[in-house]
């Protein structure tokens, strides 16, 4: 049998990777459709000691993501865009180390990424209005940042 997340979730293949979270190709076997699966990620690395500077530096970090990834799981339930994911579920497992897994299960979206349109029109906007105009360089921020989160 697979483990299933909240056991609900079959997690299947990576769909992308951001600085604090992956997103994966998941199932829901309750209600039997596809969804995306977003974890965030936990420290790859925390020391023996707890009360070490370094080991109090990693937990503060990991505190701060999960704050950012519950405000980001609130924001994105507010939302209702095209193109924006609907929010499914979200909950918190416990890892057989003792850490909580926080997770979010939402719409999966076909097509391609915000950030591949982005720099599909790059070529466009160079040509229109230079290749250090504004509208290229904001392009270029967004794109950028963009990579950095899934």
């Amino acid at each position: 049998m697979t483990d299933l997340l909240s056991g609900r979730y079959r997690i299947d293949g990576l769909l992308g990777r951001g600085g604090m979270s992956e997103v994966y190709f998941g199932y829901d076997e309750r209600l039997d459709r596809p969804v995306a699966v977003k974890l965030l990620r936990p420290p790859s690395y925390v020391p023996e000691s707890p009360d070490s500077p370094e080991a109090v530096e990693i937990l503060d970090a990991l505190d701060r993501d999960q704050r950012r990834f519950l405000r980001e799981i609130r924001m994105t339930a507010r939302l209702e865009l095209a193109g924006v994911p609907a929010v499914y579920d979200t909950g918190a497992d416990d890892r057989p180390d003792g850490t909580r897994q926080l997770w979010l299960v939402m719409q999966l979206l076909r097509g391609s990424t915000l950030e591949t349109e982005l720099r599909a029109v790059r070529p466009l906007l160079v040509a229109a209005y230079g290749p250090d105009s504004a509208q290229v360089s904001n392009l270029d921020k967004q794109a950028a940042r963009l990579g950095s989160e899934p």
